[in-house]
């Protein structure tokens, strides 16, 4: 896992209090990340943003308030925004490399 995927898990850990098993975002219904484990076996979170829906997995029940979730929704549309400007610059740099064209 990367470093911001794990900066990623602790925030949601302290943010929450609980420990996190898995993650994964939606846009759209389309899965565009998924980390850890996706059990439905462990308790899950669905946290709705403007652009994204997120689903937790965390390893016991909870009732988070208004106040964390606001700030969850604020970490995601941070982490969102940079993976989307890393997968694109890394997929122009592949393009160029492999001299490509995008789909």
């Amino acid at each position: 896992m990367s470093s911001v995927s794990q900066d990623l898990y602790q925030l949601i850990e302290e943010t929450l209090g609980c420990e996190l098993v898995g993650m994964r975002f939606l846009h759209e219904d389309k899965v565009v990340s998924e980390m850890g484990r996706q059990d439905s076996s462990v308790e899950s979170l669905e946290i709705l943003g403007e652009d994204f829906r997120a689903q937790l997995f965390l390893d016991k029940k909870l009732t988070p308030e208004k106040k964390d979730i606001e700030h969850l929704k604020k970490i995601f549309n941070l982490y969102l925004g940079s993976s989307s400007r890393i997968f694109c610059g890394a997929e122009i740099l592949d393009t160029i490399t492999n001299r490509s064209t995008i789909d």
